[in-house]
């Protein structure tokens, strides 16, 4: 688990095409051509297509789930995030002068600058000492006790700021109400910010019993006990009711319930199942609700869809996701594939820190986004201070890189599996990455294919209907446009590799291809 997230980001520029038709998003480096049109969307019944921002101001931006996509203000939407649990609550992360000082809003402008379009918050930043809290939701008094009857106004205020601001810059909030409370140290006390111990607050919830570490007993359960005469989710429930009274009026956020459940703990999974509908009643079910299904200690061979089936039929979840820490894209495709026919989204939303684990993010971001799902990137909050420097600006261009190359394509009309369920990476015979190779496709109109490994000159050796393509190679490291062509469809078709030392294995390299 991590609990200090990571990364840096860069000031990237966004080019974008002015034909309203077919409107193509490029970065610095050209990622983008002829024939992509990411921002241009069909309407929510499905039928015809408007430009960016077609929604005409007859309706406020919201975001919405259309199967396994998303979209936003009526334009699909290609998420690609950052986890920043702390950004909100945070106060200072060091006493230097170059700390963290809270002013998230040069943060959100380095974002939007690198064209990463959403964030994750927690409501309980447990991990933060007190003397470096901004604040969290609930009150505390002189002796720093919190009373979960009572607000803190300044936190809700500053929660709102954020969300605005964000949306200015259409960036999607993930606001995350809880996390996995079983650990002994989050129970006794020993976490001072961790307002839902028994220790921490002046209500007296909640206490581990039966000589259980952790707050597991009492924390999740629906019904069986009381605390001072409320049921055990009445404080949960009003954190909840709190937040959608307080941001549910912006179109831009969606409400995750729990950080990394474990997996063996049946009664966590339950509760948290239950809490979906909570959110969906609350507000109308008007905001997504997501989920996440800890691999803890790993996803069950099966893949992700093995682990609490119940989650994938219910109606109220919308997303789906875990922390797969999995950087080789094959077993993760294995892992995912399942869930693919879900109707569902998949995302995961804290993966390997790209400040310092660059390669590993890389292959893991694209897995995600190969099996047709979503990817955050991991960033410490200690470096939040550090957003921009240098180190920032070379390793986001890894996140700006991927949002770009999908919204050069019709990407919601992509699928990593057939009609009958089968892999569609069986189309590629042959890529210049050796290790492997991951495809997605809308068979004789578009292909993403992205492959690492040791770069070699082997072509893309690709199942291609007849017709005439235009092909792009790009670094995924950089961005960097490292070969295009045009090639006539065969079986196989046959695309020459970039040259070799344009790219880096460990990153990869991918190719779009698009009919004329």
């Amino acid at each position: 688990m991590r609990l200090w997230l990571a990364l840096g980001a860069a000031l990237l520029a966004m080019a974008c095409s002015e034909d309203e038709q077919q409107p193509v998003t490029t970065s610095s480096s050209g990622v983008g051509g002829g024939g992509g049109s990411g921002a241009t969307t069909t309407t929510s019944s499905g039928g015809g297509e408007g430009g960016a921002g077609a929604s005409g101001g007859a309706a406020p931006a919201r975001l919405e789930r259309s199967g396994r996509w998303l979209r936003y203000d009526g334009d699909w939407l290609y998420m690609v995030g950052i986890d920043m649990q702390s950004l909100v609550t945070a106060a200072a992360w060091s006493d230097g002068p170059d700390g963290y000082d809270g002013d998230f809003v040069a943060i959100l402008d380095a974002l939007q600058a690198a064209r990463v379009n959403k964030v994750r918050l927690w409501a309980n930043s447990w991990f933060i000492t007190p003397d470096r809290l901004f604040g969290q939701p609930f009150a505390r008094d002189s002796n720093d006790k919190f009373d979960l009857e009572a607000w803190d106004d300044a936190y809700w205020s500053r929660l709102r700021d954020f969300v605005a601001a964000a949306q200015d810059r259409t960036i999607i909030v993930e606001y995350c109400f809880f996390s996995q409370y079983n650990h002994a140290d989050m129970a006794d006390g020993s976490r001072p910010s961790n307002y839902w111990a028994a220790a921490n607050n002046v209500n007296g919830a909640f206490n581990p019993t039966d000589g259980t570490p952790g707050l597991l007993n009492e924390f999740y359960k629906d019904e069986g006990g009381t605390i001072n005469g409320n049921s055990f989710s009445h404080y949960q429930d009003r954190l909840i009711d709190k937040a959608i009274d307080e941001i549910g009026s912006y179109g831009n956020v969606f409400f995750l319930v729990m950080n990394e459940p474990f997996t063996g703990d049946p009664a966590a999974f339950s509760w948290m199942r239950n809490r979906a509908p909570v959110i969906k009643a609350r507000d109308g079910g008007i905001h997504l609700a997501a989920v996440e299904v800890e691999p803890d200690p790993g996803w069950s061979s099966g893949g992700i869809e093995d682990d609490l089936p119940e989650l994938w039929d219910e109606s109220d979840i919308d997303i789906i996701g875990g922390h797969s820490y999995e950087a080789n894209p094959n077993s993760l495709s294995a892992k995912l594939h399942g869930a693919q026919s879900k109707d569902k989204c998949l995302h995961d939303n804290e993966g390997f820190e790209l400040r310092g684990e660059t390669a590993q993010a890389t292959r893991e971001a694209w897995g995600w986004a190969m099996a047709g799902g979503y990817y955050s990137f991991y960033t410490r909050d200690r470096d939040f201070n550090k957003v921009g420097d240098a180190t920032w600006l070379d390793v986001i261009r890894v996140a700006t890189t991927l949002r770009d190359v999908f919204e050069s394509v019709r990407f919601w009309e992509l699928s990593a599996i057939d009609g009958s369920g089968d892999e569609v990476d069986d189309l590629v015979s042959q890529a210049p990455g050796g290790s492997g190779w991951q495809v997605l496709a809308n068979p004789g109109q578009q292909y993403v294919v992205y492959t690492w490994g040791s770069p070699t000159a082997d072509p893309l050796t690709i199942e291609l209907p007849a017709g005439d393509y235009d092909y792009q190679w790009h670094n995924a490291r950089t961005g960097d446009t490292v070969g295009s062509g045009t090639v006539s469809g065969a079986s196989p078709a046959t695309i020459p590799s970039p040259p070799p030392q344009d790219w880096s294995g460990p990153y990869g390299v991918t190719v779009v291809v698009r009919l004329q």
